[in-house]
């Protein structure tokens, strides 16, 4: 098998059919691959959607019925037979050549273990004007982007979760950790950070692949402040976690986790600050 796609889920069966239409439609080239869907406790149709897909895509369902999108990660890699383990998210959709991109750049960086390709947000129609005129730092902070003005090779930026590549083979010494990252609704952001620095520090490099690309789907709930700030209070918490101050404001650390993300927000939102 050449590329295994993981993808953990929880509670969207009202959408996912997006991502998996997606996938259908690639064009894979002749690559031998799977998507492995891990559905991690979810209580809705989740079931009764990717079932749907069986005949449609090359499906392997798994369930994980403690939550924790690491743990389903986890269960996920084992299952996986690609020499090539391809992350992404259940709120994406993905180009056409996505995999066939991820692949050939592995193939090309044959001594390199990461991979990383372009993140670029979809708003939902009536998304505010001052949303879609966020500089470049503020949708990187806010919604995911990615998307480093360069071509195909190393990059100083930390893979985004939504859009990674890691040789299977890493996954002997290396796992994620169940410590941080989503985990229903109030978590430490940052699981795919916290294991890219550890293989960082062991000397992976990450190659940047822009043609390798797919769409954030943004929700209509997300782009009003009440999600910005949880977002920013799991950021705050996830910088913690990974050894940082928390945000733009150290001195704002020692009031707490909860604070120090909404400084991170209203630093990004509001420079003036």
């Amino acid at each position: 098998m050449d590329v295994s796609i993981l993808i953990a889920t929880w509670n969207r069966g009202h959408a996912i059919s997006k991502t998996l239409q997606s996938l259908q439609a690639m064009d894979t080239d002749c690559i031998r691959w799977e998507v492995i869907f891990v559905d991690n406790a979810s209580t809705d149709n989740t079931s009764e959607t990717l079932n749907s897909f069986l005949e449609k895509l090359p499906l392997v369902i798994l369930h994980e019925p403690e939550q924790g999108k690491n743990r389903a990660l986890t269960q996920g890699i084992q299952h996986a037979r690609g020499d090539l383990l391809v992350f992404t998210d259940d709120d994406v959709i993905v180009d056409p050549q996505w995999i066939r991109e991820l692949h050939q750049a592995s193939l090309r960086w044959p001594d390199d273990n990461v991979f990383s390709g372009r993140i670029v947000p979809r708003y939902p129609q009536d998304t505010p004007t001052w949303i879609r005129n966020l500089d470049r730092r503020k949708r990187i902070a806010c919604f995911g982007e990615y998307h480093p003005q360069q071509s195909e090779g190393p990059v100083v930026n930390l893979p985004a979760g939504g859009n990674m590549a890691i040789r299977k083979r890493v996954f002997r010494n290396f796992q994620f950790s169940e410590s941080i990252g989503p985990k229903g609704k109030q978590y430490a952001m940052g699981s795919e950070s916290e294991l890219l620095l550890r293989l960082q520090k062991a000397g992976n490099r990450f190659i940047y692949v822009p043609s390798a690309a797919v769409d954030h789907l943004i929700r209509p709930d997300q782009t009003n402040l009440a999600w910005l700030f949880g977002r920013a209070h799991r950021m705050g918490r996830g910088g913690r976690r990974l050894g940082g101050t928390g945000g733009p404001l150290p001195w704002l650390r020692f009031w707490g986790i909860k604070w120090t993300g909404i400084a991170r927000l209203l630093t990004f939102l509001f420079p003036y600050l």
